[in-house]
């Protein structure tokens, strides 16, 4: 009898006790379901709920709710589409690359709007009449790969002319443009950011006092050129430890057709590079 009323007491003592963990356990299973998700690294993920074929209004509205940036577009963007094939949950950082990307593919481009807070999505065909003036890398960084900008380059030593010619192919075929002024040793050059700021690092390659500064390409056989070029940056590497190189180095980017590896540099180096890739 002792031991039934011992129990009945431990058991009341309980139940408060009991009441008060599950309360604080549902508080926190609570605010956790509130948070972001985490993943590793302690960076936010989404989900986008987007697959296939969907509008670009509907990719615009989710990413503005997500980025916290509104966009202005005309009835002609309203009605065109992207496709989506992308994990439904991504970490946040990378929306803002992963708009960019699915903006250019549907030849659409983003600008700053007059309005804060606001960004304007322009057709790739009005890159040269909206496009700000600014620096290439600056406004990538800022506005995503779909940015649109207008940047001067000034050249130094090379024909300005032979400039031109020679980085034109390295811009978007539709809506970006090159203006060469001779007399002034300028290039005007409008379009995707990240296709200008490429621009601007090739001019710096090749527009050398000594006039051996040279643009090449390598026809790829049997790899991907993405290959041959993390194989030689692999040699590169360790050439520099081993021989402590004062060269300048090329560089080496994948052309836009997929299968060529296009070298820039001072001539001698770029042969080099060449050779190498064989």
């Amino acid at each position: 009898m002792t031991a039934l009323f011992a129990s009945e007491s431990y058991r009341r003592l309980l139940l408060p006790v009991t009441a008060a963990l599950i309360g604080l356990l549902a508080n926190q299973l609570n605010s956790a379901a509130q948070k972001p998700n985490p993943i590793a690294g302690g960076d936010e993920i989404v989900e986008l709920n987007l697959s296939g074929t969907v509008k670009v209004t509907t990719l615009l509205d989710l990413m503005s709710k997500q980025l916290g940036i509104r966009f202005l577009h005309g009835t002609d963007v309203a009605r065109r589409d992207v496709t989506v094939y992308t994990p439904a949950r991504l970490p946040k950082k990378v929306l803002p690359t992963l708009l960019g990307s699915l903006l250019r593919e549907a030849n659409l481009a983003v600008v700053d709007s007059e309005v804060p807070g606001w960004k304007r999505v322009v057709d790739i065909a009005d890159i040269v009449s909206t496009a700000p003036a600014g620096n290439a890398e600056e406004i990538s960084r800022r506005n995503g790969p779909a940015a649109a900008v207008t940047q001067v380059l000034p050249i130094k030593f090379i024909d300005v002319t032979t400039a031109s010619t020679s980085l034109k192919p390295f811009l978007s075929k539709d809506g970006s443009n090159i203006v060469s002024l001779p007399e002034q040793r300028v290039l005007i050059v409008s379009g995707y950011a990240a296709d200008v700021r490429l621009v601007a690092e090739l001019l710096a390659m090749i527009d050398r006092p000594d006039a051996e500064g040279t643009i090449q390409f390598y026809e790829t056989r049997r790899r991907p050129p993405s290959m041959l070029i993390d194989q030689y940056e692999s040699i590169q590497g360790v050439d520099a430890k081993t021989k402590n190189a004062t060269d300048p180095a090329p560089k080496l980017l994948v052309d836009s057709t997929g299968r060529r590896v296009v070298v820039a540099g001072r001539k001698d180096v770029v042969t080099a590079a060449i050779d190498l890739l064989e």
